[in-house]
Order: C-alpha cells, then sequence, then structure tokens
C-alpha cells in the first residue's frame, strides 16, 4: 500500500475544521484535561549525520549520500495535559523515550527519540482553535526545535460521536554535534479520527473520552552539506517521516 502524503492526509483535516467552524462562543470558565495517547508508529530515518560513499562512475568521484532507514512499528505513549479558560487553551504533551529498531538486511541499527510539544490556542468556536506553539525533538545526537502553527477542530456526528482533526507547519532548526550552526528545517504533521464520549455506554463516565485516528509527521531539513571524494562540497535537502494509527483516553475536569 501507498504511504500516505501530506497533502493527503490534511484534506480531511481541513475538511473537519471547516465543518467545526459554525459555532457560539465559550462561556469563560476554568476547565482542565489530561489524557494518554498510544502511537503506534514506524519511523523512515535519514542516517544524519552520518553518511556513507557511494561508489564513482568512471571520472566521476564518489559521492556522500544520506541513506534512508525504516525502522519496526514501535508504540509511542503520549501523554497530555490542557487548561482552558473561556476562548483559551494551553496544550502540552510528550512522546515518550523509545528505542527504534532498524534492519537493512545487512545490519541492525538502534535509535532512541523522543519529543515535546507545547501550545497556546485560541477557540473562535467551541470546536475550532488556532494556536502558537513549540516543538523539540531528540535523538541521539541531533535536535530539532522552534517554533509552529496549529489548526484543530471537531465536528459533532450525534450526540457521543464526533470527527476530530488537526494540522501543524513549523520553521523549526537542527542541530547535531557533528556540525556547527544549525539548518533549517520545515515541520509538517496532520491527524484524523474519532472522538467518543463515553456517556454513551454509561451517563457517570461523561468526562471521560476515548479517540481512534492515524497521525503523519514530516521533517525536511534544508541544505544539509555533503561531499565527495575529490574534496567536492555539494547540499541536499533530507526528510525524516513518522505515521501511523494512534488510540487514546481523556479526561475531562
Amino acid at each position: 500500500m501507498p504511504r500516505p502524503t501530506p497533502f493527503s492526509c490534511s484534506l480531511p483535516t481541513l475538511t473537519i475544521l471547516l465543518l467545526a467552524l459554525p459555532a457560539q462562543a465559550e462561556e469563560a470558565t476554568w476547565s482542565i484535561s489530561t489524557g494518554i495517547r498510544l502511537w503506534s508508529n514506524e519511523w523512515e530515518a535519514n542516517s544524519f549525520p552520518y553518511a556513507s560513499y557511494l561508489p564513482g562512475n568512471g571520472s566521476q568521484p564518489q559521492r556522500q549520500v544520506v541513506a534512508k532507514m525504516r525502522s519496526d512499528a514501535e508504540i509511542v505513549p503520549i501523554p497530555t495535559l490542557s487548561l482552558r479558560y473561556g476562548n483559551w487553551i494551553l496544550n502540552g504533551s510528550a512522546a515518550m523515550e523509545r528505542e527504534f529498531r532498524f534492519n537493512d538486511n545487512l545490519s541492525t541499527l538502534y535509535a532512541s527519540r523522543r519529543e515535546q510539544d507545547i501550545n497556546l490556542g485560541y477557540f473562535f468556536a467551541p470546536q475550532f482553535n488556532v494556536g502558537v506553539g513549540y516543538k523539540r525533538l531528540l535523538w541521539d545526537a541531533v535536535q530539532i526545535d522552534g517554533p509552529t502553527l496549529s489548526v484543530s477542530g471537531a465536528a459533532p456526528l450525534d450526540t457521543h460521536l464526533a470527527l476530530y482533526g488537526g494540522a501543524a507547519i513549523g520553521a523549526l532548526k537542527t542541530h547535531t554535534s557533528s556540525l556547527p550552526g544549525s539548518l533549517s528545517t520545515r515541520y509538517f504533521v496532520s491527524e484524523v479520527g474519532l472522538t467518543y464520549n463515553l456517556a454513551g455506554i454509561s451517563p457517570g463516565l461523561s468526562s471521560v473520552s476515548g479517540l481512534f485516528g492515524y497521525r503523519m509527521q514530516k521533517l525536511t531539513v534544508h541544505r544539509f552539506p555533503l561531499a565527495d571524494s575529490a574534496g567536492g562540497r555539494y547540499t541536499s535537502s533530507i526528510s525524516d517521516f513518522t505515521s501511523g494509527p494512534v488510540a487514546g483516553l481523556n479526561l475531562r475536569f
């Protein structure tokens, strides 16, 4: 099955956000939500800051390339916490550190990865908000961080069931121990799915909701420096892709 693209994943999100727009504003009251998500994802990683040489071709020198590697699926817990007052909401989440296994039929490699997000949003309608935030991602000798811009929303299907969707973009910086300075990095994430309020099972569970969806995340590093065996220098854009189903529970106080 072909891999989803950012465009194909963002179309359902856009539809949900448009459906969420026609609603009234929330009263100025406090609420707190906390939850846990489990993201079963495969990580298609690049091998920077390491690169290998491809054999030369006649008079052409060997050139460095950044190899792609795909991991086994790994379940990543993501605790979440939200504070809302009226139309304002502050969200925080942390993808817990997990070690991913890569196997290219010649060797087996391992890499650890963890992420943190914080976002301040404003609800233009009870089910639609726009936010600004900060993203940080760490793995091995690489740190990627910077500001983000996000949108999210939900569209009710019946009393307890709703479609939800969200997307974010970011202008991040990549730092590695092998390179001075930082590299410009484009960030995109999208998630779509269904939420269900458990009051549909028991009225006493009205503060608990479950969700099931699909999440994808892409990072593109621009002008990554490479070399050839003759001492020449050139740059290339390289991408990192993570995707898979997500399920979770959320409790609202």
